[in-house]
């Protein structure tokens, strides 16, 4: 059995980097700086994202979310995952580890379901009575198997077809209730 950190690079803004760069120079449009706050069920939020501009983000050339790269919760929201898709620029910001894979045989859509799959996990080894959190190192030490790629890319295959199926079924029925009160409604007026 592997830690995570053992195939993946995890890293989190410094503190400095928040301080020294960031704070003060937040723009009303731009690059969106991604926070703790961002990141609620799984989902990308930016209705409340703060900005910085390109040539700042390209100064801290660490804390640039690359595509796939994999944006973790480890404060309050603990577990709550995004992964970025390509030729979305986003820059990392307080409360949000980026994770990186770090080898060739690691898919990013099963690490990000398999982050999905153990969130339970990771609450239960959060620290905190107030707000629940994660060290890097605690991060780092989570226990990580992963099956080779192509068992990797069949569990990933199936889950896209499971929410497909479970999204045309939903609407099909939301289809079907809306037909059923349009006709009560006409029974009703003849």
């Amino acid at each position: 059995m592997k830690k995570l950190g053992d195939v993946t690079y995890i890293t989190k803004l410094a503190g400095f980097e928040y301080t020294n760069y960031l704070s003060g120079n937040f723009k009303s449009d731009g690059i969106p700086v991604i926070q703790g706050v961002n990141i609620k069920n799984n989902h990308l939020n930016l209705d409340d994202v703060k900005y910085i501009d390109q040539e700042l983000s390209f100064r801290l050339p660490r804390s640039i979310v690359n595509k796939y790269s994999l944006l973790f919760c480890y404060v309050a929201n603990v577990g709550d995952c995004w992964l970025n898709k390509p030729g979305f620029h986003l820059h990392l910001g307080s409360n949000i580890a980026k994770i990186d894979i770090k080898v060739k045989d690691l898919l990013p859509e099963y690490l990000y379901y398999w982050f999905q799959k153990n969130k339970s996990y990771m609450m239960s080894i959060s620290k905190g009575s107030v707000q629940k959190n994660l060290s890097m190192t605690e991060i780092r030490n989570i226990p990580f198997d992963f099956p080779n790629p192509i068992l990797q890319q069949h569990i990933v295959d199936t889950i896209h077809h499971l929410r497909f199926s479970l999204t045309f079924l939903l609407l099909s029925f939301l289809i079907l209730l809306i037909l059923q009160i349009i006709l009560a409604i006409q029974v009703k007026f003849f």
